[in-house]
């Protein structure tokens, strides 16, 4: 009786753990509700957010049971430093895989699909990868970032390729929210380069100047929406990127304080985080609104 309890404790917390870290494709899947409401209105929206809470989970935990050893150095407490808890959860998330790769064999509207699948599944597998291939492409700043700049586009499209075959809006899609996605990488490497370097990875944290981190977030984050201005000019989407002065007005404060990451710059930090946050919410509420007033 007591080992089963402590199996459900177990699962429950790999099962929490999967949620993390949180991002707008999981376990908010703002974007993929974006970009299955391009692909055909309300009727797009299951698709891509089915997909996504299939093989996002598998691939949060992946790269969780990969990070085991480096989180047991780091002191970190996590199921995954337990290897019952690494067995379970490689189970877990084979099957999810699996379950994901079948979603898109029996749903998908385009051929090209089982080929994205495969691509992103490779280059996010590597990404963490310390057991099969070894290569854990997460180590070296130059791969981490090659890795973001092929998985986050071409997941993109693979997410509108179920839906419908890839056309122009689903290549200008990718092209818009990568920048955005890639934003955070900045960010996360900055709040890590502490365990990184304890860790022994060459990340963006490790090697560059936090302020040259803080620079590249919002120069990413202000392509992000300077191409959603440019894309939508002639259309109503446009409003939603008008939180960009929310951006330039933290960019300048933290110009102001010389870039300095401290208690008091944080909130500037926070509001461009906002800015980026209320401009996806706001692109999604506009589109369902012209997709409800289609039907």
């Amino acid at each position: 009786m007591l080992d089963s309890l402590n199996i459900l404790i177990m699962i429950r917390r790999i099962l929490r753990s999967s949620f993390r870290p949180y991002t707008i494709i999981y376990p908010f899947p703002l974007l993929p509700l974006i970009t299955g409401a391009f692909a055909d209105g309300i009727y797009g929206l299951w698709k891509p957010v089915i997909f996504t809470f299939l093989f996002y989970p598998a691939n949060n935990l992946w790269n969780h049971i990969n990070d085991a050893e480096d989180d047991f150095r780091g002191g970190k407490d996590t199921p995954f430093i337990h290897n019952k808890a690494r067995k379970l959860a490689t189970l877990i998330a084979a099957t999810l895989y699996s379950l994901s790769a079948l979603f898109v064999l029996l749903f998908s509207e385009s051929e090209v699909s089982i080929i994205l699948f495969l691509l992103v599944f490779a280059v996010t597998f590597a990404y963490s990868d310390r057991t099969v291939t070894g290569l854990r492409l997460k180590k070296h700043y130059i791969t981490e970032f090659s890795v973001y700049s092929i998985a986050v586009p071409s997941y993109i499209i693979l997410m509108y390729s179920l839906v419908k075959n890839p056309d122009i809006r689903s290549l200008k899609i990718a092209i818009l929210f990568t920048p955005l996605m890639l934003s955070t990488l900045f960010l996360k490497d900055l709040k890590d380069i502490t365990s990184d370097r304890g860790a022994g990875l060459t990340t963006f944290g490790v090697v560059f100047h936090y302020k040259t981190l803080l620079k590249t977030f919002y120069s990413f984050l202000l392509i992000y929406f300077i191409l959603g201005i440019c894309f939508f000019l002639n259309s109503i989407i446009s409003m939603a990127f008008l939180p960009i002065v929310g951006v330039m007005y933290s960019a300048f404060r933290m110009m102001s304080h010389n870039w300095e990451a401290s208690e008091k710059t944080q909130k500037y930090i926070n509001y461009s985080i906002a800015s980026g946050l209320i401009s996806v919410i706001a692109t999604l509420a506009i589109t369902l609104s012209f997709s409800l007033l289609r039907i």
